[in-house]
């Protein structure tokens, strides 16, 4: 485990796997993660990883683990809400095809680090502009909340960014931005429901139940 002072980011990268101490790439690992995200933490003990985990207040974890130790630590875990997004990586592509994960935190499976690296890299761009998108309808919860996001899909968000930002502060740039995602989602059932959703719910007064809902996971 790589045991550090004191967290200075938002977010933490926590790295869970029993075999973790066996592997040769371990310190490029490493080296690579920190030029994605500075703190990251390694554990091979699951009581330890877990006790972590839960004495999060404010950061946002990042989990990476392997098949092999997804279903020991998820089933454990997948009620925090410090975890917001699970990654499983292994370097066994047999033992990943034959592993399905039922979470609406996972974020996907791998079997190459550079894939990983990318997609966490995505997760924490996306995490980023989110905040200050969102944010957008209310500047005063800007100034006071740390916000959470819920999605994977940078390349339209980045879309959508460059667009919100031309509308204005009332209930039309609301009705815009909606329109948008039902053009964009218009043949995926789930998320349109999750948008008429907050249609109809949404104000600044509950904001942030929806930055910390998963209905914000379109």
């Amino acid at each position: 485990m790589v045991n550090r002072q004191e967290n200075k980011e938002s977010i933490t990268i926590v790295w869970f796997d029993s075999n973790i101490h066996l592997y040769n790439h371990a310190k490029n690992i490493n080296e690579q993660l920190r030029q994605i995200n500075d703190y990251n933490l390694y554990y091979s003990e699951i009581e330890s990883c877990i006790n972590y985990i839960q004495s999060i207040d404010k950061e946002k974890i990042f989990l990476i683990t392997s098949s092999i130790n997804a279903s020991q630590i998820l089933s454990q875990i997948n009620t925090l809400s410090q975890i917001h997004f699970i990654f499983i990586f292994d370097f066994d592509k047999e033992q990943s095809n034959a592993f399905i994960v039922d979470d609406l935190k996972f974020i996907g499976l791998y079997t190459k680090l550079d894939n990983l690296y990318l997609s966490i890299q995505e997760q924490i761009e996306f995490d980023e502009e989110l905040f200050q998108t969102f944010s957008f309808f209310d500047q005063h919860e800007y100034l006071i909340q740390d916000l959470s996001k819920q999605t994977s899909d940078l390349l339209w968000f980045q879309l959508f960014n460059n667009i919100i930002l031309e509308l204005s502060h009332d209930q039309s740039a609301k009705n815009e931005m909606i329109n948008l995602y039902r053009q964009y989602y218009q043949d995926n059932l789930k998320n349109l429901k999750l948008i008429e959703k907050f249609e109809h719910d949404y104000c600044s007064d509950n904001v942030i139940q929806w930055y910390s809902n998963e209905i914000i996971s379109i």
